[in-house]
């Protein structure tokens, strides 16, 4: 539980439109967002790994959207687009891509902080 408020706190409260505006195109921005994210993650460990290994794979997801459209595009074997066909709408597609997303950086995170 405290792993799932720490991403959360670090991925919705802690994060400003412009990081979610902005980390998509600049790496800058994203590794902004990553720090500010991995701040909630201090209350669960110090360990150094742990936190390297939460903000750099949060940045390099975030950044490059295409791991996920990937993701997508693997699960649903529809190799066009985000991986969903076009008859799916654009709402549906976009809140399980968000979903995708979001559970790819808790399985990441779950991991970093077993190390």
């Amino acid at each position: 539980m405290e792993q799932l408020l720490a991403h959360l706190v670090g991925d919705y409260v802690l994060q400003s439109y412009w990081m979610a505006k902005n980390k998509k195109s600049k790496l800058w921005v994203s590794a902004i967002h990553a720090a500010v994210y991995t701040l909630p993650f201090l209350f669960l460990t110090l360990n150094p790994y742990s936190l390297l290994i939460i903000f750099a794979t949060h940045a390099i997801i975030d950044r490059y959207t295409g791991i996920v459209i990937f993701l997508s595009r693997l699960r649903n074997l529809h190799f066009k687009g985000n991986g969903y066909p076009k008859d799916v709408p654009v709402w549906l597609a976009s809140l399980l891509i968000i979903i995708l997303d979001n559970t790819l950086h808790l399985i990441i995170n779950y991991l970093a902080l077993k190390i």
